[in-house]
């Protein structure tokens, strides 16, 4: 009987443990999915300054080259983020 318990207790701390990482997968879901949003505005925001400042004609070089620089370096961030699929539907 004294093993029957024991696995008894084993079971309830293992559920225990496993319910305690789902709420901490979750919880990184949805912090994953506000990150998500937030990069996206970001290279939103960028992409229309760049549109913006390239329509100005007295706008410093290297202002044009740091923002150039900043909407690349998101736009392969977003890219990584979100993979375009191939023919075969896999991302590649």
């Amino acid at each position: 009987m004294e093993n029957e318990n024991e696995y008894l207790e084993m079971c309830d701390h293992f559920k225990k443990v496993v319910e305690d990482k789902d709420k901490c997968i979750k919880m990184l879901c949805v912090v994953n999915h506000e990150i998500k949003k937030e990069i996206l505005t970001a290279y939103g925001i960028i992409r229309l300054i760049d549109r913006e400042i390239g329509a100005i004609e007295d706008m410093p070089c290297n202002i044009k080259h740091l923002v150039a620089d900043l909407r690349g370096h998101l736009s392969e961030f977003y890219d990584n983020l979100f993979p375009f699929p191939n023919n075969n539907g896999q991302d590649i």
